[in-house]
Order: C-alpha cells, then sequence, then structure tokens
C-alpha cells in the first residue's frame, strides 16, 4: 500500500510542479526546438524511473543494441499493463511518440506532457479519426521522430498475444522505417491482480531483430514473380506485421536454455527439451516433463548444486515421487480453527515437504485472534535450521495474520 501511495503523490506532485516548467520548456522552444524536445524527453524518462523505482521494479533489458542508431523506427510491443509504457519509454534513446488510446488526452497537465511529446491519441471506432492518426504518425517518422505502438490493440491477459489490429504497420510501410519488435514480460504481475496494490517484480524487455519493409517488399516481388497464377500474395504491409509478430512471439516463447518455473511456485529450472504442448524440464539435478501451459519464462538462475557435496544414488522410482511432490506442492498452509497441537503438526509436515521439494517461501496463514497459533508456530519455525528468516506479510496482504518464511 505505501509503494502504491508513494508512487501516486509523486506523480501528482510532477504534474503540479511541472505547470511552471512546461512554460519554461515553451520558452526554450521559441528558440531551440530541438533542446526543448530532449529536455522534455530526459525529465518525463527520469519521472518513470523514479516511479518504477518505487513500485519495486527491477529491469533487465536485452537487445537493446538491435535497436539501429540515429535513425527514427517503428517499434512494436505487446501489451499487458500500463507499466509497459512507462518502463519501455524509460528506455528510448531519441524522440518517441507513443501512440495511446483517446481517453489519456482527456487527462489535464498529462496530455499537455504527451502532445509536447509527439504522443498521438487514437479512436478506435472512428476510422477517420484512427487514419489521419496514422497520417501524423507517418509525418513524425518522416521528422526522425520514432513511433511505438502496441498493434494488439488493448491490453492483454495472458503472455499470448492476440492478433494485430489492421493497419498497424502502415506507419513502416509508408515511410520505410525499420521494425523493432519489443517483448516485454512481467508488467502484468505489477498491478493487475491486486489493484490498487503494486508488487515488486522482476521485468524483462528484449528488443528483437530489426525488420525492414523494403527488403521484404523485394522478397515479396520475388515470390509474386515466381507464383503469378496465385492471387493471394502478402502485401508489403502484412508481410512485416507477420513477421513482427513471428519475432515478438519468439521473444517471448518458452524455448530450450530458457529459465522458467511452474506457476504459483519460486524454483526456477532450465527447460532441456520441447515436445508439442510439453517441456522437459531440468530442476537442478532433477527432470520433469511439464506442460508448456504450466510453466512462465523467468529472468531468475537456477540455484546451482554443491559440486562439493557427496553424491548419493536417487532411485528413479524416488524421483517421480518428488517430481509429483514439487508439482503438486502448494505454497500457502492454512491452520486458522486448528488446535495449537494439530496446527504444529500440520506446519512440521508442510515445512519438511518444502525443504524437501525445494522451496525459496512458503507462508503460514495462522490468523491473528489472540496471537497463540502465531506464538507457537514462530516459537517452532525459530528451532528448524533450514529456514533462515521469518516475518509477517506485507499489511496489503494480510499482515501479521500471516508468517512469510524464507527457506535456506
Amino acid at each position: 500500500m505505501l509503494r502504491t501511495i508513494l508512487a501516486v503523490l509523486f506523480a501528482v506532485c510532477y504534474l503540479i510542479i511541472g505547470i511552471p516548467v512546461l512554460f519554461v520548456e515553451w520558452l526554450i522552444g521559441k528558440k531551440n526546438p530541438h533542446l526543448r524536445d530532449i529536455s522534455s524527453l530526459r525529465m518525463v524518462q527520469w519521472a518513470f524511473r523514479v516511479i518504477c523505482r518505487i513500485c519495486g521494479v527491477k529491469l533487465t533489458v536485452k537487445g537493446q543494441e538491435n535497436v539501429p542508431k540515429d535513425i527514427p523506427v517503428l517499434y512494436v510491443a505487446n501489451h499487458n499493463s500500463y507499466f509497459d509504457i512507462m518502463i519501455t519509454y524509460a528506455l528510448c534513446p531519441d524522440l518517441t511518440g507513443y501512440i495511446a488510446k483517446d481517453s489519456l488526452e482527456k487527462v489535464p497537465l498529462l496530455n499537455i506532457w504527451m502532445k509536447r511529446l509527439y504522443c498521438l491519441f487514437l479512436k478506435r471506432d472512428d476510422m477517420k479519426a484512427s487514419l489521419k492518426t496514422i497520417l501524423q504518425a507517418i509525418e513524425y517518422v518522416k521528422k526522425g521522430i520514432s513511433i511505438c505502438i502496441f498493434p494488439e490493440g488493448t491490453r492483454g491477459d495472458s503472455d499470448e498475444m492476440a492478433p494485430f489490429k489492421e493497419g498497424s504497420m502502415k506507419i513502416a510501410e509508408k515511410t520505410g522505417c525499420p521494425i523493432v519488435p519489443m517483448a516485454i514480460s512481467h508488467t502484468r504481475d505489477i498491478i493487475k491482480d491486486h489493484m490498487p496494490f503494486v508488487k515488486p517484480t522482476h521485468v524483462t524487455v528484449e528488443y528483437g531483430a530489426p525488420i525492414y519493409p523494403k527488403e521484404l517488399a523485394k522478397e515479396e516481388k520475388k515470390e509474386k514473380k515466381a507464383n503469378k497464377d496465385q492471387g493471394n500474395m502478402l502485401s508489403a504491409q502484412a508481410s512485416a506485421e507477420q513477421q513482427a509478430r513471428k519475432e515478438a512471439e519468439r521473444l517471448a516463447a518458452i524455448v530450450p536454455g530458457s529459465n522458467v518455473r511452474i506457476k504459483g511456485q519460486t524454483s526456477v529450472g532450465e527447460v532441456m527439451e520441447v515436445n508439442g504442448k510439453n517441456a522437459t524440464v531440468a530442476f537442478g539435478s532433477i527432470k520433469t516433463t511439464v506442460k508448456l501451459d504450466r510453466l512462465e519464462r523467468t529472468n531468475a538462475q537456477p540455484k546451482q548444486a554443491d559440486v562439493s557435496a557427496k553424491s548419493t544414488y536417487i532411485s528413479s522410482q524416488t524421483q517421480d515421487s518428488m517430481y509429483e511432490k514439487k508439482l503438486n506442492f502448494k505454497q500457502d498452509i492454512d491452520v486458522r480453527g486448528m488446535r495449537g497441537d494439530e496446527a504444529l503438526q500440520a506446519v512440521t509436515y508442510f515445512i519438511d515437504d518444502a525443504i524437501l521439494v525445494g522451496m525459496s517461501r512458503v507462508r503460514i496463514l495462522h490468523g491473528t485472534g489472540t496471537g497463540i497459533l502465531r506464538t507457537l508456530i514462530r516459537q517452532y519455525l525459530q528451532t528448524v535450521p533450514g529456514i533462515s528468516h521469518f516475518a509477517d506479510e506485507h499489511i496489503q496482504f494480510g499482515g501479521a495474520g500471516i508468517t512469510v518464511v524464507d527457506l535456506s
């Protein structure tokens, strides 16, 4: 809750303090428009970085060397959260206008900053107005200003990309600017499932190799010449759209070598093989087969096995039992309503299983009540060698009614 309040306060203060700053920027622009644009860009980027830091966002950027230098580009990205804009805008090397939904144009002060930084507002239900917006974006690119679009047209609820809206690649087709796919991961975890509270999250932004529409057009002409009798060839725009979508999906896909975890769990493994809808994942020395829809990519690294430890033979039957236990293990236990001895026994078995399957963090729901259960459980936790730390849950997620246990 505190992070949310601080982030909102900072944003409001920035917009209010920004009123005289906008006037100063206007005066600068009279003599040096480029200086005004760059100073406005850097100020907003700084503000977005501060908000992300307040919200506990940790960022990993991959493939930034793929972004062409000194020329405008069309960034094409998946869209899962408002944080997509803040995080990616803070990474822009030069002036970049975002195409946003028209409702943001009604937000006081924010709309002035957005227009100042060449953002455009798209009316999704008005074809004429949408075309006008695309034409304006084309003019911006011709003037050297990059454009960022979210071609799905709205925020998604899953890691799978939705179909691109018609005309998404028109800007690149008409200007010849390179298309740079961006894959943004885990921004949905920051706020969506627990609004209005923010949750510290590790986010990844990965830039794909640039796609040049002119090269696609040349390839298309060759293909048309070889297939004169086929009337269903893709246009340059459709080819660019298809390739950009394919690249964005590739960046977000689970492939051999990806670090993953089972949804709802914290143990990190490496994908060894993908076969249809299943993947073979190595969790340390243990390999198991998991359905792809149960996995999610992560930037965390798998724990390295202690090579100095004495080697021990584990039968395949025992390994299978451990796989099953790990896959079905739940990281929360609810002992509310139990007697003290029942709760202690349940927690003892729970902690033993958690250590066995390699969990790094679990939660014990004991409620507040008179505090007896909480005291008994914590006295027991102090005696367990495999526990490195325990404390109350964050206030917005249960506070003193839940004990969070970190396992070593």
